[in-house]
């Protein structure tokens, strides 16, 4: 093991000796991880910091700066953590995938140190802001966040909002659905449960997505007093649960917690 990051320390010495300023960049960010996992933990910051400071190109002062808000995350540095996301949402484009996720993480940062509006107001800009496949993600954090901070009504709005927006995206579409299921039964309201739970199957055909929807209308239609509707949605559960055994194993994990 000595022999390999021996190896790997002359390589990135190599890369950070070359005139071109990528593979510099990329050459100094090989140092300060290997630093890091050697137990080098300052010097490694160090290095990052020096990449965030002087590299050419914004990629790399970014990946530095993720790196430094995942150190100050481990070290327990509540306030570097959200220097760092901060920094980066300066280096690269809002619409940027990474300025979305350094949003999303800024926003968890904030929450973990009380600052909840903000937290939701950043949420909501990593909303805004994001694309493709990302705005699902990004609006199904904002939605969870208001479900941890806010009363039942309040955060089944919020997921109700998201389900008729989700449209085909079937990874929104199932967790907007389970989070108007979940805040229902806490309302005592399992008739929309189940109304959800509906809408979710209908566009989550991946094993991982229907296995929590149909446990989710299991319980809902049983509350409701459908024992046939439960047992029906309990016997796919079952038959897909027999096939997918990692995703069974992961809701029910998860469920156990």
């Amino acid at each position: 093991a000595r022999g390999q990051r021996d190896a790997a320390n002359e390589v990135f010495a190599r890369l950070s000796a070359s005139k071109d300023p990528d593979t510099r960049a990329q050459g100094r960010l090989g140092q300060a991880e290997a630093a890091r996992v050697g137990g080098e933990r300052e010097g490694g910051r160090r290095i990052f910091r020096e990449v965030a400071s002087t590299a050419e190109d914004p990629s790399w002062r970014g990946a530095a700066l993720e790196e430094l808000a995942e150190m100050a995350t481990e070290d327990g540095r509540a306030d570097e953590v959200m220097e760092s996301w901060r920094a980066i949402l300066g280096v690269v484009p809002p619409g940027n995938p990474a300025a979305v996720s350094a949003r999303l993480a800024l926003a968890g940062a904030l929450e973990d140190a009380g600052q909840i509006n903000e937290a939701e107001r950043t949420c909501a800009s990593a909303a805004a802001a994001a694309v493709g496949d990302d705005r699902g993600a990004a609006a199904v954090a904002c939605a969870e966040l208001t479900e941890r901070h806010h009363p039942p009504a309040e955060a089944r709005r919020a997921w109700q909002q998201l389900l008729s927006r989700a449209g085909a995206d079937p990874d929104a579409g199932a967790d907007a659905a389970l989070g108007v299921a979940r805040t229902s039964m806490s309302l005592s309201d399992p008739s929309t449960a189940v109304t959800a739970t509906r809408a979710g199957l209908e566009v989550a055909k991946r094993p991982e997505l229907r296995i929590p929807l149909l446990a989710a209308a299991a319980s809902a239609r049983r509350a409701t007093g459908d024992a046939g509707g439960a047992a029906e949605a309990e016997s796919e559960l079952d038959r897909i649960a027999t096939s997918a055994h990692e995703a069974a194993a992961r809701h029910y994990g998860e469920q156990s917690h």
